[in-house]
């Protein structure tokens, strides 16, 4: 995602309740928060990720003359 806004949320005493952000597409649209505690669960579930297997395509789901239309995917095996 590319982020058009990024901030993170700080109350009133100076603390870290989380982050706000929007992508390019949604920037006047839509404006969305992840909590603390929520950045929290994310980091943990892909910090404990046990991938086994990397895989890497470059495909373009229709043919045109640029080069630059390729789209990449990533999967990975997880096994824990």
């Amino acid at each position: 995602m590319h982020s058009f806004i990024f901030n993170p949320c700080i109350n009133q005493s100076g603390g870290f309740d989380g982050i706000i952000f929007t992508s390019d597409i949604d920037k006047n649209k839509k404006l969305y928060m992840l909590s603390l505690d929520q950045l929290i669960k994310i980091f943990e579930a892909v910090g404990n990720d046990c991938v086994v297997k990397v895989e890497y395509k470059n495909y373009s789901p229709v043919r045109r003359s640029t080069p630059d239309t390729s789209y990449h995917r990533f999967r990975s095996t997880c096994m824990c």
